[in-house]
C-alpha cells in the first residue's frame, strides 16, 4: 500500500488556498515560489483535437504550460503536442524536484526537447531556463534573456527551491464519498 503523503500517490493536498491533485504538483509549485517564479493552478481548460486537457500550471511572466508527471509511467503526449500545434509552449516536468530526480521536456510549435533540466539565467536568477547539458542546448523560457551568458543548471538558488521542495510539509485533504 502506498503511503498517501507519498509524492506518487494520488491524493489531493492543501497547498495554501489551493488544492491540487497529487504531492507531487505541490512540490513542484513550491519549487516554482521559491524561485520568484509567479504562477497559476490548472487556469485553462483546452479543448484539442485530441480532447478536452487542463495543464497543471500557467507561468504567465513566461507564458508557458506546465505539466507535472511522476518519473517512470508510460507518458501519451498528443495533448501535450496539440497544445503546442495551437502556439502554445508546455513544459512536461516527470519525477520529484531533486537534481537528477526529474527530466523535463519542452513541446513548441514543431518541435519536441527531451532530458532536460530547469536552469537559472547567470546574471539575472529570474530568468527561467530550460537545459540540456550533455549538448550544451538551452531554452529561454523568460521572454526576456541575457542570451550573452549560458544559464546555471546547477546553482545555489535552484538547490534551495529543491531543498524547500523537499521538505515542504503537505496536508492531505479527504475526498467525500
Amino acid at each position: 500500500m502506498q503511503d498517501p503523503t507519498s509524492d506518487l500517490a494520488p491524493k489531493p493536498v492543501k497547498l495554501g488556498d489551493i488544492i491540487t491533485r497529487s504531492v507531487l504538483e505541490a512540490r513542484w509549485s513550491v519549487v516554482l515560489t521559491a524561485l520568484g517564479v509567479p504562477w497559476l493552478y490548472e487556469a485553462k481548460c483546452w479543448n484539442l483535437s485530441s480532447g478536452r486537457y487542463l495543464p497543471d500550471f500557467w507561468l504567465p511572466r513566461e507564458r508557458v504550460w506546465v505539466e507535472i508527471k511522476p518519473a517512470g509511467i508510460p507518458i501519451d503526449d498528443r495533448r501535450y503536442r496539440d497544445l503546442a500545434a495551437a502556439g502554445e509552449t508546455l513544459v512536461l516536468i516527470a519525477g520529484s524536484p531533486w537534481p537528477g530526480d526529474y527530466s523535463a521536456t519542452l513541446y513548441t510549435q514543431g518541435r519536441v526537447e527531451r532530458n532536460m533540466r530547469l536552469a537559472l539565467g547567470r546574471v539575472d536568477h529570474r530568468e527561467l531556463w530550460l537545459t540540456r547539458v550533455q549538448d550544451c542546448f538551452s531554452y529561454p523560457l523568460s521572454r526576456s534573456v541575457n542570451r550573452d551568458y549560458l544559464p546555471l543548471f546547477d546553482c545555489y538558488m535552484l538547490n534551495q527551491a529543491f531543498r524547500a521542495a523537499r521538505n515542504a510539509l503537505f496536508e492531505v485533504v479527504e475526498e467525500r464519498a
